[in-house]
């Protein structure tokens, strides 16, 4: 009873996101979008993100509150919830959305481009000037559409993997703070 439903819902966020595409889609923003959505496969934006912070002696430890966010996202998304809800990915419940990125090897819920991009710019919200936080988390933003615009992510994907970023820079910030107590 659970899967038909689930699946059902499936169905309907799918069909969603083939209705959005035909009215947001654009040839110019297919290409922003695809190359946007391409710079965090694997994590590398926000990869570079922390390692720019650490470099750099002023951001030093905002980027070591990123970091532990981003270690603790990674754990959190790809080891325990992409397993754990084993939801298929939208192109291949809807054959009619569009692919502007190539197939994803893994499971769809949440989006760990948009998740990682979250558990950045959470830590740079929390532990630098809010206007940098701010644009931190309107990139991270971008990242969810770019996510959906592609056509690889649900749209509950892209919130959910936007929350559990921003709840791992809220843990990384409460750790990083209990360990500076100590």
């Amino acid at each position: 009873m659970m899967i038909t439903k689930m699946h059902e819902f499936n169905v309907w966020e799918a069909g969603g996101l083939e209705a959005f595409q035909e009215a947001v889609r654009q040839p110019w923003l297919d290409k922003i979008m695809t190359f946007y959505t391409s710079l965090n496969d694997g994590g590398k934006l926000a990869i570079i993100v922390c390692a720019l912070l650490l470099l750099i002696p002023k951001s030093r430890k905002t980027g070591v509150c990123a970091s532990v966010s981003l270690v603790i996202n990674a754990v959190v998304v790809n080891i325990y919830m992409k397993p754990m809800f084993a939801r298929p990915r939208p192109y291949s419940v809807n054959q009619f959305i569009e692919l502007l990125a190539g197939r994803q090897g893994d499971l769809s819920f949440p989006s760990g481009h948009t998740s990682s991009m979250f558990a950045v710019a959470g830590a740079i919200l929390a532990c630098m000037n809010k206007k940098l936080g701010a644009i931190a988390l309107l990139l991270a933003g971008i990242m969810g559409f770019s996510r959906i615009y592609v056509g690889v992510h649900y749209f509950t994907d892209v919130i959910g993997g936007a929350l559990v970023g921003l709840g791992c820079s809220y843990l990384s910030v409460a750790l990083l703070k209990q360990i500076k107590k100590d």
